[in-house]
């Protein structure tokens, strides 16, 4: 039996090492993550790893409940702090949700939806779109299923890109509108495109630059930070106070490729905040908890928001957003020409 101690000791204090190496690499690995935010440094490839960061509490939550029933009371402390820090990071992007400014004015309501390439109910997703009323339409990955349904938006929306077939992009609109055009010349004068559709709506005192959107999910880390910088020239070169750009940008708050983005288009800002829009089903699942905020709006500074809400689901796999939003009194100004150049249309 005494022969027996040392080695059952030995191999507790291996049992004992193990723990604590598995623990700290645990508390290591979510105190890295829930800080790199802050750092603000770009991780490239792993960066989508920050998609879910608000998740990340749910883990520091256990960690906590875990300190409490062991009695560790750094752990305790460390896991309190973390939530601390990651709490304030996503605090802060749905505090700014709360920022909207009501308004008695005329407001402008627009609807930017992911149709869904794959959409299980085209014509109830089109008579959803109908039902939500808006005022206009930007719509992403129209050419696929819905696409013969969309005739019946012509109707309710006098205004709308000409495409025979195969746009990703389209725009409809009850209000007046230019002709629409798929390209454009940033402030180095590269031609960029086509995953970019604007015109200009047509107001009785001014014009709104108008914009929908569709950002690249897969390629390299490259190609997509070329992609967003473009679309950061966009946004600046229109040197529009009246500017709305709407779509899907396969990126969420907590990624450094938004945070840059966010940045890089000040006096315009993103007022689409904390709205969870992807996935609204997953396969054969209905309804289930959208846990991507990737479909924004950006207004410029002409533009006071009303509301952003995201509306009920449709057959898409994105959950429709909808914004409210009121010309500024001081914005009014005559309609010109704008600083973008466009190089080609949807109906050419």
């Amino acid at each position: 039996m005494a022969s027996n101690f040392p080695s059952r000791m030995f191999k507790n204090i291996k049992m004992e090492t193990f723990y604590y190496i598995i623990l700290s690499s645990i508390i290591f690995l979510t105190a890295s993550y829930t800080v790199w935010p802050i750092i603000n440094i770009d991780l490239g490839e792993y960066e989508r790893i920050f998609a879910v960061y608000p998740f990340i509490l749910f883990l520091h939550i256990f960690l906590l409940i875990y300190g409490i029933l062991k009695g560790g009371r750094w752990l305790i402390a460390i896991s309190l702090g973390l939530i601390g820090v990651a709490a304030s990071l996503v605090v802060s992007e749905m505090w700014s949700a709360a920022s909207c400014e009501a308004s008695e004015q005329k407001q402008i309501s627009i609807v930017s939806h992911n149709l869904a390439v794959r959409n299980r109910r085209p014509e109830a997703t089109v008579r959803a779109l109908l039902a939500a009323n808006p005022d206009v339409l930007l719509l992403q990955e129209a050419s696929g299923s819905v696409e013969p349904y969309l005739p019946m938006l012509d109707r309710q929306y006098p205004y709308h890109s000409r495409c025979v077939r195969g746009c990703d992009l389209r725009i409809y609109s009850r209000i007046s509108m230019d002709r629409v055009r798929w390209r454009f010349k940033d402030s180095n004068g590269a031609t960029t495109g086509p995953h970019i559709m604007w015109t200009h709506l047509t107001l009785p005192t001014s014009s709104i630059l108008l914009a929908t959107v569709h950002m690249a999910r897969d390629g390299s880390v490259a190609e997509r930070n070329v992609e967003r910088r473009r679309l950061m020239n966009f946004i600046h070169a229109s040197k529009h106070g009246l500017l709305i750009v709407a779509g899907d940008f396969n990126l969420t708050p907590w990624e450094f490729g938004m945070r840059e983005f966010d940045r890089g288009i000040i006096p315009a800002r993103r007022v689409s905040r904390a709205l969870f829009s992807f996935p609204s089903r997953m396969n054969k699942i209905e309804h289930v908890l959208p846990v991507l905020p990737i479909d924004h709006f950006v207004v410029g500074s002409g533009l006071s928001v009303a509301s952003v809400d995201r509306l009920p689901p449709t057959g898409s796999d994105h959950f429709p957003i909808i914004a409210r939003l009121v010309v500024r009194h001081d914005a009014n100004r005559p309609r010109g020409t704008p600083s973008v150049k466009g190089t080609g249309s949807c109906a050419q």
